[in-house]
């Protein structure tokens, strides 16, 4: 689901007036958290259907900015782990204008909470969620349930071996989007395209592979230290001189983490 870059990516983007597009998909979206991912708002078109256990699969998606002038601005790759249980591990890569790794995220249903992993500060955050309510965050991503206008949805391009439906979104006058998404894989999509103004990103599924991942792909190394939200930005920031999650997400991360431990200790 996680690119947690991403919100300052776009605040330094917009800060120097460029109009370039991040856009997340799934999510993390190409990763997810500017994606405050577990609250994503839909049009009617895209209203999710309860959750219902799932088909396992890994898959390794693309996602490329480009400027208004066609030049290659950003691209990330993400590693995509989906278990049968509905569980998620969403880890991305810059590829390019940088190598580095993202802060990564886990939906784990099994254990029944929420993991950010940031391999820069050598960071856990980890909040617990009632099964119910970690199921209905993850089954309203768009990326994780069918709409419920499915059927009516025409068939389209066979990729990567599946056989998918096509949606397009006209989201305002300035923005659409296209998906194709698997109906078989919880609408899962394999290729999107989103353009604003004359700015889009290009969203390409690499590899397919169905079957149940390996649970070893949620291993965080024992020398991380569980920190707070705001602990792994202060950190960051003192080391790198620049935001990680930056202000307004930080905020939000922190709240729901304190909240949750104030849970716990009652």
């Amino acid at each position: 689901m996680l690119d947690l870059r991403l919100a300052r990516n776009v605040a330094r983007i917009s800060a120097r007036g460029w109009k370039w597009l991040f856009l997340l998909s799934g999510c993390m979206a190409a990763g997810l958290l500017s994606f405050w991912i577990s609250h994503v708002a839909y049009s009617p078109a895209t209203r999710v259907r309860a959750a219902q256990p799932a088909r396992p699969f890994t898959a390794s998606i693309r996602t490329e900015y480009y400027s208004p002038t066609g030049n290659l601005a950003r691209s990330v790759v993400r590693e995509y782990a989906r278990f049968s249980d509905r569980t998620m591990i969403s880890r991305v890569r810059e590829e390019f204008p940088t190598h580095d790794d993202s802060p990564w995220e886990i939906f784990d249903v099994r254990n029944e909470r929420k993991l950010i992993i940031d391999p820069s500060t050598k960071s856990l955050n980890t909040r617990g969620y009632g099964r119910q309510e970690l199921l209905s965050d993850i089954t309203n991503m768009e990326d994780e349930s069918c709409p419920d206008n499915l059927e009516s949805l025409p068939r389209s391009e066979v990729y990567l071996g599946y056989q998918t439906r096509f949606i397009k979104i006209h989201e305002d006058p300035d923005t659409d989007r296209e998906r194709w998404i698997v109906p078989e894989l919880e609408c899962f999509p394999v290729k999107s395209i989103v353009r604003k103004g004359g700015a889009h990103n290009a969203i390409n599924a690499i590899t397919l592979n169905e079957g149940e991942p390996s649970r070893d792909l949620a291993f965080v190394p024992p020398d991380y230290a569980e920190r707070s939200p705001a602990e792994i930005e202060q950190i960051y920031f003192k080391s790198m001189g620049k935001p990680l999650f930056g202000a307004p997400l930080t905020k939000r991360l922190e709240a729901d983490y304190q909240k949750r431990r104030a849970q716990l200790s009652r």
